[in-house]
C-alpha cells in the first residue's frame, strides 16, 4: 500500500505535466493577416449597384487629380461631349454606308447620303480647339458658337431625314410585292427589307446621341455665360486651359 503511493502519485504528477505540456492550439497568424486584409478590401469596393464613374477610373489609372477649377472643368466636359459625338459619327457614318450599299429607293438614298456626308464632316472633328477668351473673360469665342450652331443644325436635319424618308422602305416593299405578283422578281427579300428598316433606326438613333451632345454643350455655353466667376478661378481656369506653367517667383507673383 505504501510502496504504490508514491508511484501513484508519480503517474498522476506525469500526466498532469503532459496535459499542461501539451501544445495549445493557436489560430494561424497567415490566416489572421489573410482575414484582417481581406475586410478592407471587400469594404473598398464600390456597390455594384452604384460603381465607380468611368471618369474616376481612368483618373486613378492615369495617376491624375480631380479638377477643383470650375472654368477647366466646363471645357473638360465640353471634350467630353466632343468625343462623344465623334463616336456617334463614326457609327453614323458605317450604318449609312450600309443603308447605301443595299440600294435602297431614292428618298432613303438621299437621307443616307446626307447622313453619310455629316457624320464625315465630324469625324475629323475630334475636338474643337475652344479656349476662353482671355484671364478675365472665360467665355468660349463666337467662332465656337456659330460651328456648334451649325452642328447643331446638320443633327437635327439629319436625324429628322432619316426617320421621315425611312417610310420610302414601307413604299420600296410594297412595289417589290406587286412586281413578284405581276411575276417580275423584286430587288430586295422580305427579310433585306426588314434589316434596311433596322439600319434606318440605328443610324437615326445614333443622329439622336450626336444631337444630344450638342445640346448639352449648349447647357456649358449657357452656364459660362450666366455664371460669375471669381478672379482667381477664371485667372487659373485660363492658365490650366492654355497649359501655362503656374508662377514660382513668390506670393506675389501668384496668379
Amino acid at each position: 500500500m505504501l510502496d504504490q503511493h508514491p508511484l501513484a502519485s508519480q503517474d498522476h504528477s506525469h500526466k498532469t505535466l503532459d496535459y499542461a505540456a501539451a501544445p495549445k492550439k493557436t489560430p494561424d497568424p497567415s490566416h489572421l493577416q489573410l482575414t484582417y486584409t481581406s475586410i478592407p478590401a471587400g469594404s473598398a469596393m464600390s456597390s455594384p449597384i452604384c460603381p465607380m464613374p468611368l471618369g474616376e477610373i481612368v483618373r486613378d489609372m492615369l495617376g491624375k487629380e480631380k479638377e477643383t477649377n470650375p472654368v477647366k472643368r466646363l471645357y473638360d466636359d465640353a471634350f467630353k461631349a466632343d468625343i462623344g459625338r465623334w463616336i456617334a459619327s463614326c457609327a453614323v457614318i458605317g450604318l449609312s454606308a450600309v443603308i447605301i450599299s443595299k440600294h435602297p429607293g431614292h428618298n432613303l438614298l438621299t437621307a443616307s447620303a446626307y447622313n453619310l456626308a455629316v457624320g464625315a464632316l465630324h469625324f475629323f472633328a475630334l475636338k474643337i480647339p475652344v479656349k476662353p477668351q482671355g484671364r478675365s473673360n472665360p467665355r468660349p469665342p463666337i467662332w465656337y458658337i456659330l460651328i456648334l450652331a451649325l452642328s447643331t443644325l446638320m443633327w437635327l436635319a439629319a436625324l429628322t431625314v432619316i426617320f421621315v424618308l425611312r417610310e420610302d422602305i414601307d413604299a420600296y416593299n410594297e412595289s417589290n410585292l406587286d412586281k413578284r405578283r405581276t411575276g417580275f422578281v423584286g430587288d430586295l427579300s422580305t427579310g433585306a427589307v426588314a434589316m434596311l428598316d433596322n439600319l434606318s433606326i440605328a443610324c437615326g438613333c445614333f443622329g439622336i446621341c450626336a444631337f444630344l451632345f450638342c445640346v448639352y454643350q449648349w447647357f456649358i455655353v449657357h452656364y459660362i455665360y450666366s455664371t460669375r466667376f471669381k478672379k482667381t478661378e477664371m485667372r487659373e481656369g485660363y492658365r490650366k486651359i492654355k497649359k501655362i506653367e503656374p508662377p514660382t517667383d513668390g506670393p506675389s507673383a501668384a496668379v
